[in-house]
């Protein structure tokens, strides 16, 4: 059976051990919870996983069991699904140490410092020697308190466009987390045109949203935003954020009122709808940068717009405090 394991066929493995062990006596039962166990401490997870899962499936309710699930996903790097396996177990009176550390440290990366801070900060006074927890514990104070105060972004830039027709714009936003995983913003954008002839373009717009983090790698938004002179110009948007590795970003969005638009074109109050896509990638030394873009705009005229864009950069020297 071992051998046939170690084939990679897990999950009809899975289910042979499933059989086998639904006539095994308890003694069998602790000593394949025990090789399951040294398989996982060994890095053998799927070894591991093929025999822990199916015990689990057969005594759902047996806590040695679940933890040490728990704790081989956690070394695994597969947060979700430690968190997943844990969540049964997680008003247990006294979890051992090494059980909280593996998922204070999953709640951590998956970006839930007050669930983290829950967990640990019994756990702390229980295990005052356990440095790991300790410094879990600081890294989610530190966190929340990061995050107890708004965030202020203020910026002013030009564009110029239409023949050389410059035109400013003014963003503000504040930013409030509301709990984990969860944060606030509003924003303002004012933007003029330096030619009088466009004014009819201005835009004052405020917006309302919402973002939320979906793990360590991802987040969702949605904003609402409308004008605040003129009635009629509010829209929808949705982002969608994604860092897979520490190499590449990738982004999605979608807008019912694109606001990126040419000044001849809110002059004579046409509007868009839109959708952006990019790609960024660089190198682990930032010698290589490289990104992909595409957008198409719907104009409420009836025209339409693709625009793609690629960039590419190369550093030739790298030194510190000195880049070409």
């Amino acid at each position: 059976m071992r051998g046939f394991c170690r084939s990679g066929v897990l999950g009809l493995c899975a289910l042979l051990l499933v059989a086998a062990t639904a006539q095994a006596s308890p003694a069998d039962v602790e000593a394949a919870h025990r090789r399951g166990v040294e398989l996982g401490r060994a890095g053998h997870y799927h070894e591991a996983f093929a025999i822990l899962l199916p015990l689990l499936a057969r005594e759902p309710g047996d806590y040695s069991i679940r933890r040490d699930v728990v704790v081989l996903y956690a070394w695994r790097g597969d947060c979700k699904s430690a968190l997943r396996y844990f969540k049964p177990i997680a008003h247990h009176s006294v979890p051992e140490d090494y059980l909280v550390s593996a998922v204070g440290e999953c709640l951590l990366d998956e970006r839930r410092p007050r669930a983290a801070r829950r967990l640990l900060g019994p756990a702390s006074r229980r295990y005052p020697g356990n440095q790991d927890i300790t410094h879990l514990l600081e890294r989610a104070r530190n966190t929340l308190a990061s995050e107890g105060h708004p965030t202020m972004r203020l910026s002013l830039q030009s564009d110029s466009s239409d023949k050389g027709n410059i035109e400013w714009q003014a963003r503000a936003s504040v930013e409030q987390p509301l709990a984990d995983r969860w944060q606030a913003r509003v924003r303002y954008l004012a933007a003029r045109a330096q030619d009088p002839v466009f004014a009819t373009g201005d835009l004052n717009r405020i917006g309302v949203g919402l973002r939320h983090d979906l793990g360590a790698t991802s987040r969702l938004g949605v904003e609402y935003s409308r004008d605040v002179v003129r009635t009629g110009e509010d829209g929808i948007t949705w982002t969608l954020d994604a860092t897979p590795s520490q190499n590449w970003h990738l982004g999605l969005s979608q807008e019912s009122f694109a606001e990126d638009l040419p000044l001849r074109a809110k002059a004579v109050n046409v509007h868009a709808r839109s959708v952006h896509g990019s790609a960024d990638y660089h190198s682990d030394d930032w010698r290589w940068e490289g990104g992909l873009s595409a957008a198409y705009y719907e104009f409420t005229d009836g025209n339409r717009r693709s625009v793609w864009s690629i960039s590419g950069d190369y550093a030739t020297l790298l030194e510190a405090r000195r880049e070409r």
